[in-house]
């Protein structure tokens, strides 16, 4: 119980950092939600364009063709462990005995699941086409959310195939005497440690929501909206600390893949589709402007500067 609470922490934790930077308070909304209105694809957003659909059709049967192609990796091109951070988390959140660690693996399966298939299911299918039954709307998510998710899977496959990392359980197969608690050595999955699969596509699945929830009021703006990406973060955080926790991946490894599935779930659709020139100039004008001040002073004064935005 000890370390699910350290796991669920560390999860909040993690979405609140995430969350202070997806937008700016506001004193009317919560600053990560769309504004109250009518939830449709306004005609400032950037539509998805067919050479986009062309490039996602052609990566989608590119992916399959390599994924047929390419060997899985039998020996350690990266270096294990970074020094400290790796091992340090490992012995802090690496599960103790079999039971902990097959119930965490099985957890992870079912967070990274759920977050790339809430996007289709629930925003598209029940929101924007049963709730709001707007087909050009759905349409329009359901393409971003194919061509995030595409890549997303595209860039981990290539970077676990072509840059071999033993998994940290393969450490303790090089050890006279040391036994696993529940895994067998030389599986044909031990070097596709880096990087996390299951944080890049739960953390694809959370930008994509938190990104169209900023936008568009699904839920009708406000609270709702905004809890949709606070939810969405957290488990992504938890799936990711749950692949630690199941002695599948390294710290780092989890780290990578949770920066890389956040840039193509949410930096990626904010800039191509939803970055207006309203936006643009919202940015600038809340941007971080510093001045320079000398404030006289016995004997001389004093230099600084101050930040405003």
């Amino acid at each position: 119980m000890k370390r699910a609470s350290n796991i669920a922490l560390a999860a909040l934790s993690v979405a609140a950092v995430l969350l202070g930077c997806v937008g700016r308070a506001d004193a009317s909304e919560p600053p990560i939600a769309a504004p109250r209105g009518k939830a449709e694809w306004k005609p400032s957003f950037q539509r998805f364009s067919t050479y986009e659909g062309a490039a996602t059709l052609g990566l989608t049967v590119g992916a399959f063709v390599l994924d047929h192609k390419l060997g899985m990796p039998d020996h350690a091109l990266l270096p294990g462990a970074v020094p400290i951070l790796d091992d340090g988390m490992r012995g802090l959140l690496r599960g103790r005995s079999a039971e902990v660690q097959a119930v965490s693996e099985r957890l992870s399966d079912m967070g990274y699941r759920t977050m790339a298939l809430f996007p289709y299911v629930i925003d598209v299918g029940v929101v924007a086409l049963g709730v709001h039954r707007d087909p050009d709307l759905a349409a329009q998510l359901a393409l971003i959310d194919a061509q995030a998710l595409t890549l997303s899977g595209v860039t981990q496959m290539l970077a676990s195939r072509l840059l071999g990392r033993a998994r940290p359980y393969e450490h303790d197969c090089q050890e006279p005497g040391q036994q696993l608690t529940w895994r067998t050595c030389r599986e044909k999955t031990d070097y596709r440690s880096f990087y996390s699969g299951h944080a890049a596509a739960a953390f694809t699945g959370a930008g994509l929501v938190c990104a169209h929830h900023q936008n568009i009021p699904l839920y009708g703006g406000g609270a709702p909206d905004a809890w949709a990406c606070v939810w969405a973060v957290s488990v992504a955080s938890a799936t990711g600390l749950l692949r630690i926790t199941a002695d599948a991946h390294w710290t780092s490894d989890v780290l990578v893949g949770s920066a890389i599935g956040w840039f193509y779930g949410y930096v990626m659709p904010r800039f191509m589709h939803y970055d207006t020139k309203a936006t643009r100039r919202a940015r600038e004008r809340n941007a971080l402007v510093w001045t320079p001040t000398f404030s006289p002073a016995q004997d001389g004064g004093v230099v600084g500067v101050t930040g405003a935005f």
